[in-house]
């Protein structure tokens, strides 16, 4: 994910309209595209691609003001506009704008930094909300309710299955109350971090679509992550152990948030190492896509999601002390792991 040069388009002014357009379209993706809602940050990217950081700056107050006006025009179509639901408005529309400022951030090497610093800072705003306002006990409002609601759900459906007593102990409200509790506490930062990578893919894809001369194509084949990102997965692993000894809340938390979102990158540099070590099957003339994707298709089904993400990460953190796509490719010359052939 390596920053490249782009052709600018003018200057600060003659990118003001791109910002304006870019601003106008994440606050629309917001408010009636909810399904894309995680790609909301996809205009700013393709923006900072196309004119710079400094059209990033630019957008991010306008995104703030669009949101509020929009906010502001339903609210007053309905005859509930007030002052504290507009101020609500500015304040969630300056929440969901803030992170995306890491994009115009100067002096980071890579891309990556930019994507963790804005999911980073998404997240803290978010917990700081859900300790400084009324947002937290909201939520879990919300995780009990949606516990209630399901726990008597499935007593419903296996009320007359054999040892249905023992199924619904795995789905009492505590039981399902504490799943979701720890779903969420748990994907605080990999959340953020998993929607704006997405955005930022969306907005180079965008650019590599219609402006092809000014950035070069991104693929997972070369994208390798900055070897300082094996320190947050450790941290994770380590906490998640030291929490068996420690029972601190917030270290798990912390822990976990940690693994997952390190993990995450990690898996796609694994996935790149999966479509090399593909590519190379394919040279060879043996097809491997067919049987590939079927296998693929059956481990998801079957469960082996996660099974497949960890080993996929795995493979990505092996990367960073031995070379395996060099292996792949580099067929004809020298062992390029570090150390071999050394006397």
């Amino acid at each position: 994910m390596s920053p490249e040069g782009t052709r600018r388009g003018g200057g600060f002014w003659s990118s003001l309209p791109a910002s304006a357009a870019a601003a106008a379209v994440a606050v629309s993706i917001l408010h009636w595209f909810p399904l894309l809602a995680f790609l909301y940050g996809a205009p700013v990217f393709f923006i900072r691609f196309r004119y710079g950081k400094a059209a990033v700056a630019s957008s991010l107050p306008l995104m703030v003001l669009f949101d509020i006006a929009v906010t502001g025009t339903t609210l007053a179509a309905t005859g509930t506009v007030t002052a504290d639901a507009l101020a609500s408005a500015a304040l969630s529309g300056a929440i969901l704008a803030l992170p995306l400022a890491a994009a115009a951030v100067p002096g980071l090497p890579r891309d990556e930094w930019r994507i963790l610093l804005a999911a980073l800072a998404s997240a803290l705003a978010w917990v700081f909300l859900a300790a400084a306002t009324p947002l937290g006990s909201e939520l879990d409002a919300f995780l009990r309710s949606f516990a209630a609601e399901g726990s008597l759900f499935f007593s419903e459906v296996f009320a007359q299955a054999p040892d249905s007593s023992l199924i619904l102990a795995g789905f009492s409200e505590e039981s399902l109350y504490g799943i979701a509790r720890k779903t969420m506490l748990y994907s605080v930062f990999p959340a953020p971090l998993v929607a704006y990578a997405a955005s930022w893919r969306a907005g180079r894809w965008a650019l590599e679509r219609f402006r092809p001369y000014l950035i070069r194509p991104f693929s997972l084949k070369r994208f390798e992550n900055d070897p300082l990102l094996i320190i947050p997965l450790l941290f994770g692993m380590i906490g998640i152990v030291a929490h068996r000894f420690v029972q601190l809340p917030w270290l798990e938390a912390a822990a976990w948030n940690a693994l997952i979102g390190s993990a995450f990158l990690f898996f796609l540099q694994g996935a790149g190492i999966l479509r090399v070590a593909l590519a190379r099957l394919n040279r060879k003339g043996r097809q491997p896509l067919l049987w590939v994707s079927a296998g693929l298709f059956l481990a998801l089904i079957a469960g082996g999601g996660l099974l497949l993400f960890g080993l996929l990460a795995v493979a990505g953190a092996v990367e960073l002390f031995v070379p395996l796509r060099s292996r792949l490719v580099d067929t004809d010359l020298p062992d390029p792991t570090p150390g071999d052939g050394d006397v």
